[in-house]
């Protein structure tokens, strides 16, 4: 998660060991060495591969995806929150990079770009880390705050009560800090909150249902998901160890989803290809007329004309 090290030092006001000399071992360092975004997706690629060559259902295959990137997302949301030397702007900034790395490894290998879904509030959380110092008013607070739909008013309140500033990074205003623990306050003894709270969560494999499904289906898909839907904690942490809900809609989303994507793709390519092929026409045309124009030629016309003239002679 912080493989990539931002190459600049990094001061914290709260870090009084700055001022003290610090001694590593070279066991820490390997270890971290070894571990890196391109570890994971070298991981996803082996198990891709894997599940292919045993002609697993691609079905099956794009469901394990998602599975494992929500867990991922999760795992990562929960050690953000719980640590507080995440809650910073650089280690916001080099975790966001580390993630895109995933995301660009699902475009690469021509998956469903709704997989990277899972990684929503991860990114909103990155986000507000980024750029809460800067949010010193009240109307900027909440206008961005209320932008942030995946994140619940308890986690926003942890980030600007836990949140590590660097040396020469502006401190919140106290007002900033009452408010933000008033919302929360407010959010965790209202009920309706809560609920609020939990229903911005859908952005699972099946938000695609009501596009490609008829309005006759829609309610006992409703009825489906009401029934199977986890009641997701109300405060801090996320469950990483929910199962997403696996059923035909679901999967023929996806699978939709994905083969609009393969035909676009299709699609891009041809034009390319028509495109280069005119391209070298031309080309060839202009090598011909350039030929006809260096080496000398009688017109037909003029010599059929010679012709007639002679045999009336």
């Amino acid at each position: 998660m912080e493989y990539d090290p931002i190459q600049e030092h990094t001061e914290f006001s709260d870090d009084w060991q700055r001022f003290f000399f610090q001694r590593y071992s070279n066991g820490s360092l390997e270890i971290i060495d070894e571990m890196c975004p391109q570890t994971v997706t070298q991981l996803l690629g082996h198990y891709q591969s894997i599940l292919q060559s045993y002609h697993v259902l691609p079905v099956i295959v794009i469901q394990a995806m998602a599975q494992f990137f929500y867990y991922l997302s999760c795992e990562l949301f929960n050690r953000i929150l719980s640590h507080k030397r995440y809650l910073c702007r650089s280690k916001a900034l080099q975790i966001r990079l580390n993630l895109s790395t995933v995301e660009e490894w699902v475009r690469n290998h021509k998956l469903p770009s709704s997989l990277n879904h899972a990684f929503e509030p991860l990114i909103q959380l990155l986000q507000l880390l980024q750029c809460l110092s800067q949010l010193t008013d009240v109307a900027t607070f909440t206008s961005t705050v209320y932008t942030f739909d995946k994140l619940n008013p308890l986690q926003i309140y942890r980030c600007v009560q836990r949140y590590r500033y660097e040396v020469a990074e502006p401190k919140l205003p106290y007002h900033i800090e009452s408010l933000a623990a008033q919302i929360a306050n407010t959010n965790d003894s209202s009920p309706r909150g809560r609920r609020s709270t939990s229903d911005s969560r859908r952005t699972s494999v099946s938000s695609l249902n009501s596009l490609i499904t008829p309005k006759s289906k829609r309610a006992s898909i409703s009825e489906f998901s009401k029934e199977d839907e986890h009641d997701e904690e109300e405060g801090e942490q996320k469950n990483s160890k929910y199962l997403l809900p696996f059923s035909v809609f679901n999967t023929t989303a996806l699978l939709q989803d994905w083969e609009e994507e393969k035909q676009k793709r299709l699609i891009n390519q041809d034009d390319y290809s028509e495109a280069v092929y005119q391209e070298i026409k031309l080309k060839k045309l202009e090598e011909y007329d350039l030929l006809d124009r260096i080496v000398p030629s009688i017109p037909d016309e003029w010599l059929y004309n010679i012709d007639r003239k002679l045999q009336r002679y």
